[in-house]
């Protein structure tokens, strides 16, 4: 097994999120680079900060922006 099976792909992310938050650091915000907008209250608390995260983990995401590879795969396809 190696660090990345056992750190990563073998890890529900909730649990790994909710340990890096253990270490003080608002995993969300280090992910997305945004504050996210938490109650005053939820910030020190496991149960707080276990709601947010679970309810990003959630949301839907933005779709990602559309690579040069998508484009030329779109065009090779048309012909």
């Amino acid at each position: 097994m190696t660090n990345r099976e056992k750190y990563f792909l073998k890890r529900d992310p909730y649990d790994l999120l909710m340990d890096m938050w253990l270490r003080f650091y608002c995993p969300i915000e280090i992910i997305t680079g945004e504050k996210p907008k938490c109650p005053p209250d939820a910030r020190y608390a496991s149960s707080g900060c276990g709601k947010c995260i679970q309810a990003w983990l959630n949301q839907e995401a933005d779709q990602p922006r559309p690579q040069w590879q998508d484009a030329m795969m779109k065009n090779f396809l048309r012909r």
